[in-house]
């Protein structure tokens, strides 16, 4: 895990949530069971059948990718590349990627690869600040714009390969095609009243394992390993295998509330766990102080996990 920033931040505590919302939320609290195990699919016997092959199959999987690659995906967070200079390097399917902003504060995307052999520009993973980029296997030269400055080079073109990328509420996005960024629009809207911009992160995870990136999803949909898996930290504080799911676009929202929840009239932020799957192998968590009095203390503090399928 690899943390950013810790600070506390003042912003307005109301949640950016109907009222049907809330009241769906106060419900499951109610009952003690997540919305989701309502829904007639789990009530009939086929929950009994599951399917192995669905992630098992590699003529799937790779449909799976070439799916993924039509998507839009969440890179990082704007203030890891705060200053001109600043880069980060990462991989997204078969994409390696440098993501750095240049003079003008702007951000860019390169592939990470070398016009010339191919080498990778900066280790993966890496973050630091550069005036330039510079090859480590024959010092070829590139500027922050990706422009070639080692003269007398015999290549195709003379700047680095880029990719769309924008920058939103804090976040970093690419894709592979421009267009792909468009289904992200359905956010925009809640994030600009939640005020996401706000945030610190807090830290990013990166999860390697033996197993199917679907399975990386499904753990997460639901809140009933909370009080096993994290009896250390939030199960203290949040209620019992209860949440809801909304669609937004092809992205969706989980809502998880602490104890503290149906005890007030008008929750606030502090009352909730808020997650957002970005379709769906980045996950981001928005925690606000939990407990006061909890050994257990999160800060408007933003988590990023994320799944990598290969």
């Amino acid at each position: 895990m690899s943390k950013i920033s810790t600070k506390k931040i003042q912003r307005p505590k109301d949640l950016p949530f109907s009222n049907t919302i809330l009241d769906r939320l106060r419900k499951q609290c109610e009952i003690g069971l997540p919305e989701i195990s309502e829904m007639e699919f789990l009530q009939t016997s086929s929950q009994t059948k599951f399917l192995t092959n669905r992630y098992q199959c590699s003529t799937l999987f790779q449909q799976e990718l070439d799916l993924l690659k039509k998507r839009p995906y969440l890179v990082s967070f704007s203030d890891q590349v705060p200053n001109p200079g600043d880069f980060i390097s990462g991989k997204f399917l078969d994409r390696e990627w440098l993501v750095l902003r240049n003079e003008n504060k702007n951000l860019r995307l390169y592939r990470n690869s070398c016009l010339h052999r191919g080498t990778r520009l900066v280790s993966r993973g890496k973050t630091g600040s550069a005036k330039k980029i510079v090859c480590p296997y024959h010092s070829w030269t590139y500027d922050l714009n990706g422009d070639l400055l080692t003269k007398g080079c015999e290549t195709i073109q003379e700047k680095l390969y880029s990719f769309p990328v924008l920058e939103k509420a804090g976040l970093i996005f690419s894709g592979f095609t421009e267009n792909v960024l468009d289904s992200l629009s359905s956010l925009w809207e809640e994030w600009k009243v939640y005020e996401l911009d706000s945030y610190i992160p807090f830290a990013i995870q990166s999860e390697e394992g033996a197993y199917n990136w679907k399975i990386g999803v499904e753990i997460f949909l639901e809140s009933y390993h909370i009080s096993t898996v994290h009896k250390n930290s939030v199960a203290s504080v949040v209620e019992k295998n209860v949440s809801i799911m909304d669609p937004i676009g092809e992205h969706a929202r989980i809502l998880i509330p602490n104890r503290s929840y149906k005890n007030t009239s008008r929750p606030t932020r502090k009352d909730l766990i808020i997650t957002y799957f970005f379709f769906h192998l980045r996950f981001l968590f928005f925690l606000e102080i939990i407990s006061e009095s909890s050994s257990f203390n999160l800060f408007h503090r933003i988590v990023l996990f994320v799944l990598e399928p290969f």
